[in-house]
């Protein structure tokens, strides 16, 4: 029961605290999320003894707008009140609008009056559903950081008046659509660093939204969907039958979802449609590349490595250098991937499981064993995962084949 609890409130929460919201106004949004919260927490007391209510996701919405109606009579708080209950009294279980409210909702997150880095932050809190722990495992920053940067960025919005809309009501989509997709990657990136599929998904399916939106529909907006369906048709060979991680390598590629490559490649050839190209087109296509080979073998690293450079050359973060050395060292060789791992690489991406792990692999590589090991062993200690740890560590003991995956992860 915990577990569809847990699962029903991750796919759920961002489009219920959306709905209420546009009620609401966005100057309320703690008290959205407060009356969610509240909701799940009366479902955690109720179902296990009542049973499962036959519409979940429409039980939660009702006991979440009950609340608030009982918050706004009680505390008396807004000044609009009796208007805002009489809008929450009208408001139907079935959620309507929910499309258009996550829609609004993301793009109410990326107000010009934020800053990138708080209008992301609050898009992975209230539309995603991550915590602030997992957001600032994704920005490798401490918690108190993110939390502060969430406390202010809802502040903002109260002092600033703003409203909640429409994309294709609004007059600068343009400028906050490169927040919404870096909202995005890193919720699926969250999703496929810890083998947390609801993240990767709901990153997926709010992409999907993006581009099914007139307003919203644009090029890197295909290039960003094609990249994370690319990605996510390998999760079915991603883990063994004994819950390991099985190395790019080692994939049995029958198992990847070719429903997903296609419509992958589909909406790669709708991205060039545009005159621009991003970081999401560059990663997008490195992806294909991988999609298109049918053994690990007949992998184009040249290819790769050439749009890694590219991608540098738009994107320039420690990140994507560790991924082009990964590149780098499968088709030239390891030292020449270790020459891109310099020592300002090593500091920002210090505690970085995946540095210590590709400095581990292309050591080994380059008959450095013990040396290899040590970098094995400190990434166990701060891997985030127990799947990862472990398997970080019997590379240490040299028990598991080759390591090589690319990160795919972007700061």
């Amino acid at each position: 029961m915990s577990e569809l609890l847990e699962g029903l409130f991750r796919e759920s929460a961002g489009s219920l605290v959306s709905i209420l919201t546009r009620t609401l106004g966005a100057r309320h949004l703690d008290l959205a999320e407060e009356c969610v919260q509240d909701a799940l927490i009366k479902a955690m007391e109720k179902w296990p003894f009542h049973g499962i209510p036959e519409n979940p996701r429409g039980w939660l919405l009702q006991a979440a707008r009950n609340r608030a109606i009982d918050v706004l009579r009680r505390e008396r708080r807004m000044v609009a009140a009796p208007e805002i209950v009489a809008g929450l009294e009208a408001m139907t279980v079935a959620g309507s609008g929910q499309v258009d409210d996550e829609l609004g909702m993301v793009f109410l997150c990326c107000h010009p009056a934020l800053g990138r880095e708080a209008q992301v932050a609050l898009i992975l809190k209230t539309v995603g559903g991550l915590g602030v722990s997992e957001i600032a495992r994704a920005y490798l920053v401490a918690d108190a950081t993110i939390a502060q940067r969430l406390v202010r960025a809802k502040a903002k919005l109260r002092e600033v008046q703003a409203e909640f809309d429409l994309p294709q009501a609004m007059a600068d989509v343009a400028s906050r659509i490169e927040s919404v997709m870096e909202a995005l990657y890193l919720l699926y990136n969250e999703g496929y660093s810890i083998c947390a599929p609801e993240f990767s998904e709901e990153a997926i399916r709010l992409a999907r939204l993006l581009v099914r939106n007139p307003a919203t529909a644009l090029p890197q907006a295909h290039a960003l969907l094609s990249l994370m369906l690319l990605q996510s048709a390998r999760d079915g060979a991603r883990m063994s039958d004994a819950g390991g991680l099985v190395v790019l390598r080692k994939q049995d590629r029958s198992l990847w979802n070719r429903e997903r490559v296609t419509e992958g490649v589909h909406h790669l050839d709708l991205a060039g449609h545009g005159g621009a190209l991003t970081r999401y087109h560059l990663e997008a296509v490195i992806a294909s590349v991988h999609a298109s080979a049918k053994r690990w073998e007949d992998t184009d690293w040249g290819k790769i490595c050439t749009f890694y450079e590219a991608l540098e050359a738009v994107h320039p973060t420690p990140v994507v250098r560790l991924n082009r050395a990964v590149a780098v060292a499968q088709h030239l060789g390891p030292i020449a991937g270790l020459d891109l791992l310099d020592q300002q690489v090593a500091e920002e991406l210090r505690g970085y499981s995946p540095y210590y792990a590709v400095m581990g692999h292309l050591l080994e590589q380059a008959g450095q064993t013990d040396e290899a090991a040590n970098y094995f062993l400190r990434a166990s200690e701060v891997a985030r995962t127990g799947v990862e740890r472990s398997f970080f560590e019997q590379r240490a003991r040299g028990n598991v084949g080759d390591f090589l995956r690319t990160v795919t992860v972007i700061h």
